[in-house]
């Protein structure tokens, strides 16, 4: 009897003990499952497990952190808060404290309270109120508005106290960004003689303000509220009063060279030998208003609306009048030499004795106008030219029609 062979290679036979057979079927079936678990089972990358985990902790590490600096950060935010709080007290303090004697004490409350909103730009429009008011309150008890219609007293100071002229200039000088649309509020107080020039008091309320003989050279006022303030010989030299409300303000004998007066509100002002040449008044309105005697050379007043004003004896040489509005004016004996009426209304307006010498009234309407005496030599004018039922004689000059 021959036992079971197997062909382990060409021509080789290996006989197989039969006591050997089921350890042999053992092994060849371990050796298949090892085969088969290695095919099953990837070998683990312990080196990306291993920068897993360490990324893992570093952001953990990195969220904990941010955590701590939060907290840090609020903890830091409440102890300034408080500190803002306690400068706050300490200067409005300060400025609370009355007398000659404690100039010195207030001069020191109002600077700290702007260098408290150059801090804390969220405060300062308290600020802002908390210095107006400082104003209000100090100058407004020098004004004697039932007596002299908002005059300052006579023992009044020819310029502001040091500390007033102090809290001007920080109200100047602020950052208006941070203002959160608050007005800063200095109506009816007596700031004769104070030096504003080049300040920016844009929006600011100066209603009812004595100014007189003040500096406003180069003050930035557009929007302002000046309604019946007096800036009587005050110095408003290229001012900016764009869109400003000067209903009733007084400007008698005011310097107002090349000032900006553009879309401003100019009704019953008076401007009585005022000077405003080369000023820009464009688009303004001068309802009823007085320029009796003022000197407009070279001044802009294109498309303005003049009705019903008084320009008695007042220098519009080479004026720009293009398009101006001017019906029922006043012009008696006023030089308007050179000047460009090119398409203006002077529909009744008093032109006796006015010189006109060269303007150009290229489309102007003189309807109903007065023009006795008046010299219209060298005059420009065309067929758009209206002067209907205007009124001339013997004495107007370089008349046409």
């Amino acid at each position: 009897m021959r036992y079971p062979t197997r062909r382990i290679a060409p021509n080789v036979r290996m006989q197989i003990r039969p006591q050997n057979r089921s350890s042999l079927v053992s092994r060849r079936t371990a050796a298949i499952l090892r085969r088969s678990n290695k095919r099953r089972r990837p070998k683990v990358n312990w080196s990306a497990v291993t920068s897993g985990i360490t990324a893992l902790t570093a952001v953990g590490a990195l969220i904990f952190t941010a955590l701590s600096l939060n907290a840090t950060r609020d903890q830091v935010s409440v102890t300034q808060q408080g500190q803002f709080t306690e400068r706050y007290s300490r200067a409005v303090e300060q400025l609370g404290q009355q007398g000659p004697d404690q100039l010195q004490i207030r001069l020191g409350g109002i600077y700290a309270l702007e260098r408290l909103a150059h801090d804390s730009p969220r405060d300062q429009p308290t600020i802002v109120e908390v210095l107006a008011t400082f104003v209000r309150a100090t100058a407004a008890n020098m004004l004697d508005e039932f007596r002299q219609g908002f005059a300052c007293i006579p023992d009044a100071p020819k310029t502001p106290l040091p500390d007033i002229q102090a809290a001007l200039t920080v109200l100047s000088r602020r950052d208006r960004t941070h203002d959160n649309n608050t007005i800063v509020d200095l109506s009816q107080t007596c700031l004769r003689g104070a030096n504003l020039s080049g300040m920016n008091l844009s929006g600011a309320d100066l209603a009812h303000a004595n100014l007189y003989g003040a500096d406003l050279t180069g003050t930035n006022l557009n929007d302002a509220n000046l309604g019946l303030a007096n800036f009587a010989q005050t110095t408003l030299t290229d001012v900016n009063l764009i869109g400003a409300n000067l209903t009733g303000a007084n400007l008698t004998n005011a310097y107002l060279s090349d000032a900006h007066l553009n879309h401003a509100n100019l009704s019953f002002t008076d401007f009585g030998n005022s000077y405003l040449g080369g000023a820009d008044l464009s688009e303004a309105s001068f309802d009823s208003t007085n320029l009796a005697h003022a000197d407009l050379t070279n001044a802009k007043l294109i498309r303005a609306h003049v009705n019903s004003s008084n320009f008695q004896y007042a220098d519009l040489s080479y004026t720009d009048l293009n398009h101006a509005a001017l019906s029922e004016a006043w012009f008696v004996s006023a030089k308007l030499r050179h000047a460009d009426l090119t398409n203006a209304d002077l529909y009744g307006a008093n032109l006796a004795h006015a010189d006109l010498f060269s303007a150009d009234l290229t489309g102007a309407n003189l309807t109903n106008a007065d023009l006795y005496g008046t010299n219209l030599s060298g005059a420009e004018h065309n067929s758009s030219t209206l002067v209907t039922n205007s009124n001339a004689d013997g004495t107007t000059s370089g008349k046409w029609w």
